[in-house]
């Protein structure tokens, strides 16, 4: 099963209380957070309710690890060398995900706070088809996590 980073590009002021909740419910509070959630039916569902908040896309495995290397805390610290032991492998912890579980099951925050990408966004007000930076983005969501690393 692919495995999608999303990425909160917008924040929540004068959004409908559904896209809100919805929002929440995927872990996503601030702009620039990011989660790593399996491609399910039920997930796409959420995420097209909250396209205009939101950029996603399938993240490659080197972006993956890079990213959690970089950003994955336990609280509001980093994980000891212990804690990543006990996680497993890379191989293992994006099995993990990609099973639908979080990272929340490893012993780690489910959110990463990322930095605003490198660069500044393109417009966070037209989805990326039409040059903008929200809704569906592929696999060039790589690029942009790899802007925000």
């Amino acid at each position: 099963m692919k495995l999608l980073a999303i990425v909160m590009i917008r924040g929540t002021a004068k959004a409908p209380h559904v896209v809100r909740d919805t929002l929440e419910m995927l872990g996503l509070k601030e702009p620039n957070n990011c989660v790593f959630l399996p491609d399910s039916p039920g997930f796409m569902g959420m995420l097209k309710l909250c396209k205009d908040h939101v950029t996603w896309g399938e993240v490659s495995q080197k972006v993956l690890e890079v990213s959690l290397k970089r950003w994955a805390r336990v609280g509001s610290r980093r994980p000891t060398e212990d804690e990543w032991k006990k996680a497993g492998s890379w191989s293992g912890v994006s099995k993990h995900l990609a099973e639908g579980k979080t990272l929340r099951g490893l012993g780690f925050n489910k959110t990463l706070r990322l930095h605003p990408p490198r660069g500044g966004y393109k417009s966070v007000k037209r989805p990326f088809n039409a040059g903008g930076d929200l809704g569906n983005r592929g696999d060039k969501v790589n690029q942009l996590l790899e802007k925000m690393i």
